[in-house]
């Protein structure tokens, strides 16, 4: 079942409105990672798009957009009385799932999927998506988002490639590696390095090293 559902999940991007930004590659590229992301939308203060990628219909994913918005700040209000200022929340309904990631007091991402979001592979791309967020936009990264490290990577000196993936943790998972399977440059993503390779249990996921931000993240390969 899983199977065929992932068949029928929109790979098309629908096309734009909108002249695209230099936040378009980074929405594009994290809705490119997973295949139930239907919508990943950039929106500020007021909950007007400022870039999308899309799969569905424009209206559609703009409105989704400033509405979660709204549900945004009721629920920062709320949880701030309670909980201290939420960062992030997840929402699942039956058609669909919502994932909301605020990078600053300004500024929301938010992403509607098909459910179930993989939401294993969804939470590293979201830190990383938001870091380039920021740093295109200048935005600088709010006091209340905790400070944390979700993936670490252990290296091997190489002599073809200066160093290598040995293993790599993920939210308290390790995870051996029995091969390199290739390395590339992405040119398009900073010009990422980025390592294929193959963990003892048998996948095969890719590692990408921004050598600028001194940061690893995870992509996972359709």
């Amino acid at each position: 079942m899983a199977n065929e559902r992932l068949v029928r999940v929109s790979r098309a991007e629908t096309p734009r409105d909108m002249e695209e930004t230099g936040f378009t590659p980074i929405l594009r590229r994290l809705s490119a990672s997973v295949p139930e992301l239907q919508v990943a939308v950039f929106v500020d203060e007021e909950g007007e798009c400022v870039d999308y990628s899309a799969r569905i219909g424009l209206f559609d994913a703009k409105v989704a957009g400033a509405q979660i918005h709204v549900l945004t700040h009721t629920i920062v209000d709320l949880g701030s009385r309670f909980l201290g200022a939420p960062h992030a929340y997840h929402v699942v309904a039956d058609e669909r799932e919502i994932l909301v990631r605020r990078v600053s007091d300004e500024y929301t991402l938010v992403l509607v999927c098909d459910p179930p979001a993989p939401l294993g592979a969804l939470n590293g791309l979201v830190d990383a998506a938001v870091r380039e967020l920021r740093l295109e936009g200048g935005i600088a990264p709010p006091l209340w988002e905790p400070h944390r490290e979700t993936l670490k990577v252990e290296l091997r000196a190489s002599a073809g490639w200066g160093y290598a993936p040995t293993a790599f943790s993920e939210r308290g998972h390790r995870f051996e590696l029995t091969a390199v399977v290739g390395r590339w440059i992405d040119h398009e993503d900073q010009g990422s390095v980025c390592f294929l390779v193959r963990t003892s249990s048998g996948e095969e996921t890719v590692l990408v090293h921004r050598a600028r931000e001194g940061r690893w993240l995870r992509r996972v390969e359709e």
